[in-house]
């Protein structure tokens, strides 16, 4: 049975990636490509830095968005975890 990520993961309208990113230049561009979003429209955020799996979502919290959620995935030569996070503008 599905979990609901495979809904997510398909619809997005802005993509952000921050690969090779450190967590806090990550939450600036966040905050950064959020301020130019319609209320509705959903951010995409791609990164591998394992901090992003409590900042991102704790980052939502303090701006009043929605974490829509996290799906992992493994780079193309399969050797680093990619965290793909999902946060609908409110």
């Amino acid at each position: 049975m599905p979990d609901g990520n495979e809904f997510i993961a398909d619809l997005f309208n802005h993509h952000l990636d921050c690969l090779g990113q450190s967590c806090a230049m990550v939450v600036q561009e966040i905050d950064q490509i959020m301020n130019t979003m319609m209320p509705g429209t959903v951010l995409k955020i791609i990164t591998e830095d394992d901090n992003s799996n409590n900042v991102i979502p704790q980052w939502c919290k303090s701006t009043s968005n929605e974490y829509k959620g996290l799906i992992k995935t493994f780079s193309n030569e399969g050797d680093m975890m990619i965290f793909n996070h999902y946060i609908k503008k409110l």
